[in-house]
């Protein structure tokens, strides 16, 4: 796993949500409408009926199979990268990694929560966790 992998977490998190919206409005929708029809039986006066039904659109129909296969993409590579994560044997360097690509915290909000002084502490665990 590499840092663009690992940067791209929170992305995707958005992109999901995103992906979930558009999937819902691309689904058919039902319609209502009033008709006019008229008594079947003598005598014939004229009645208003409402009926329903779906509206169907063969490119509402392509985009809901696009995004839906762009949302299952982005799922996996977001469950790719928990894994990972959770993978790592050293909690003090999961810990790292989960509260900056998990959490979106910045280097130097890690470092302090680790009770250290110096900002790019958390950053030089994280590198060289990453070049083993």
């Amino acid at each position: 796993m590499n840092r663009e992998k690992l940067m791209q977490y929170l992305v995707l998190r958005k992109e999901i949500d995103d992906l979930s919206e558009k999937i819902k409005k691309a689904k058919d929708t039902t319609v209502t409408d009033i008709v006019k029809a008229s008594n079947p039986e003598f005598p014939y006066q004229e009645i208003h009926k409402e009926i329903q039904g779906l509206s169907y659109s063969r490119h509402k129909k392509k985009l809901y199979k696009v995004l839906k296969i762009r949302l299952i993409q982005a799922k996996k590579a977001k469950v790719e990268i928990e894994e990972y994560i959770s993978s790592i044997d050293d909690s003090y360097v999961r810990y790292i990694f989960e509260k900056r690509y998990i959490d979106g915290w910045s280097w130097q909000k890690i470092s302090r929560e680790l009770g250290s002084s110096n900002e790019s502490y958390a950053r030089m665990i994280h590198n060289r966790y990453l070049e083993l």
